[in-house]
């Protein structure tokens, strides 16, 4: 429940950003990007810490707290040339309220991602983002 709607909200907010999809060429992908996607490209999909149902009395749930990893994944170059990307990213989710419909929750980075991978062909890849954690009332 929470979860979709997460991620609704995040195809939205990131795949409607001009700024975002003319950088990564309108490559936004939840989860996984697609096998020989071209580079660069921006993925979120939950965090590995998860996150928590924090209840009231009588077992009602008061809020829900889920992590998201949120990217861009670049091919060669270092992490220079996704600093705009991340940038943006950042300016979009860190503060960023849903208050007009349920649910409603907030959203924070608490974590920097800046990582690089090698191939079994010596191929470099760089991500750049956060882990942003989401504060979500569950729907009435």
């Amino acid at each position: 429940m929470e979860a979709d709607a997460i991620e609704e909200w995040l195809a939205a907010t990131l795949g409607g950003d001009e700024d975002l999809r003319r950088a990564v060429d309108r490559r936004v992908y939840g989860h996984v990007a697609p096998v020989k996607s071209a580079y660069p490209y921006l993925v979120y999909l939950p965090d590995s810490r998860g996150g928590e149902d924090l209840n009231t009395l009588g077992s009602v749930r008061g809020v829900v707290e889920r992590f998201y990893e949120v990217k861009v994944v670049g091919q060669g170059g270092g992490f220079s040339p996704l600093r705009e990307v991340k940038e943006r990213i950042d300016a979009l989710l860190h503060g960023a309220e849903r208050q007009d419909v349920d649910p409603r929750f907030f959203c924070e980075r608490v974590e920097d991602i800046r990582d690089a991978d090698v191939d079994g062909r010596s191929n470099i890849y760089y991500e750049s983002g956060g882990v942003y954690r989401f504060l979500v009332t569950p729907e009435a």
